[in-house]
């Protein structure tokens, strides 16, 4: 089976398994995870549009959701999900070096190419971070054995 099937395949696990349990947090997080992986940024906001309604507050979601508003063109946005989320980090002791940078990054009618390219980069660090953190928990879907 190629990488591709395996990623569809696991994907259509999570779409099933969060069809079961609309409500439960890991699992939406899992498949936004997988939707912004395949480049499906619009499904991806969703899910983490949920999230932020069953838990709010959570710096990863902000991080996350900034980023697919990023990637669909919508800079503004991208850029308060990027400050909350730059604020809880902040408020949770653990910002990384390049999310603290944002403070630089001023809210101006329109970005410079350089403030994109700044936020770009603050954001694949953090999507980076979130994803080595996730990762093997996806792959491993509920009720799969790890492998020791």
């Amino acid at each position: 089976m190629s990488g591709s099937r395996t990623f569809k395949a696991l994907l259509n696990t999570y779409r099933g398994l969060v069809k079961r349990n609309p409500g439960n947090s890991r699992l939406l997080m899992a498949r936004g995870v997988l939707y912004h992986l395949f480049g499906m940024h619009k499904k991806a906001l969703k899910d983490f549009n949920r999230l932020l309604a069953l838990r709010s507050g959570t710096a990863a979601i902000y991080f996350l959701r900034s980023d697919c508003y990023f990637n669909l063109g919508n800079f503004m946005l991208a850029w308060k999900d990027l400050m909350r989320g730059r604020m809880i980090s902040i408020q949770n002791g653990s910002p990384g070096k390049r999310t603290t940078r944002a403070k630089y990054i001023h809210k101006p009618e329109e970005f410079t190419p350089g403030e994109k390219a700044e936020i770009a980069e603050i954001l694949h660090y953090e999507r980076n971070r979130i994803f080595y953190t996730l990762i093997p928990d996806i792959f491993l879907p509920p009720g799969s054995e790890k492998v020791k």
